[in-house]
């Protein structure tokens, strides 16, 4: 997997256009845009500070409630009237397909989408929709998510989507983001927009998201965006 530094000279013009709010935006993110590599989020890049020189106390930026490591908050879903640095730059979008068996031979299958904005605080807001085709998901798991600094996880209730999540939580180490949503999606279904309202500058491509059936059973790893520290 190329995790290679974003160059902004071959992006397409698209890849570049604001859009207010991303009111306008829905099903037409599942379009491809950017390479699934490292995304830039602040413009000009100055270079990452280590984690050592992170402040917390100096972020003012991000909005709503803080998922602090050991904590679980309720998410009662946000917009970019509530939250006026979501709106910004979409860099990047895609979509994936995914299938796995839970232990009774079960087919669980469909397709996640990503979606990164540059927000107006020139840190990424990470996006991530799943629709199913087959069985039913009940939680959305993002492994190995170093973030120093605010991170607020929420739902976007200004965007497509029906099945929102009820609560996010965080390991005590602060690297495991766990959304329980309100219901299984199961078939015929999606998600609303989940969101990872961060507070940092890059992020790039692991296999750290995993999805859980009813049953508990996880999917194997699977690629998306998660924070960059050097």
């Amino acid at each position: 997997m190329n995790s290679s530094i974003f160059r902004r000279p071959k992006l397409r013009a698209v890849a570049l256009a604001v859009v207010p709010g991303l009111l306008a935006m829905g099903p037409a993110w599942a379009g491809e845009i950017g390479p699934l590599q490292t995304q830039k989020c602040n413009d000009p890049p100055p270079a990452l500070a280590s984690v050592n020189e992170f402040d917390p106390l100096a972020d003012g930026q991000v909005t709503g409630l803080w998922l602090k490591p050991g904590t679980t908050r309720t998410t009662a879903g946000t917009n970019s009237r509530e939250s006026p640095e979501l709106a910004g730059t979409k860099l990047y979008s895609s979509s994936q397909m995914f299938e796995f068996k839970d232990p009774k031979g079960q087919l669980i299958s469909g397709k996640y989408s990503e979606m990164i904005v540059a927000g107006t605080d020139k840190k990424c807001k990470c996006h991530l929709r799943i629709q199913v085709r087959e069985g039913c998901v009940t939680k959305v798991v993002i492994n190995k998510y170093l973030h120093p600094l605010k991170l607020v996880a929420d739902y976007r209730d200004d965007l497509s989507g029906k099945i929102p999540s009820r609560s996010a939580s965080r390991s005590k180490d602060g690297t495991t983001v766990t959304f329980d949503l309100t219901s299984p999606v199961c078939a015929g279904q999606d998600t609303r927009w989940l969101l990872l309202n961060t507070s940092i500058e890059e992020v790039a491509p692991l296999d750290v998201l995993q999805f859980v059936t009813p049953e508990g059973q996880f999917s194997p790893p699977l690629p998306v965006h998660v924070p960059l520290i050097q």
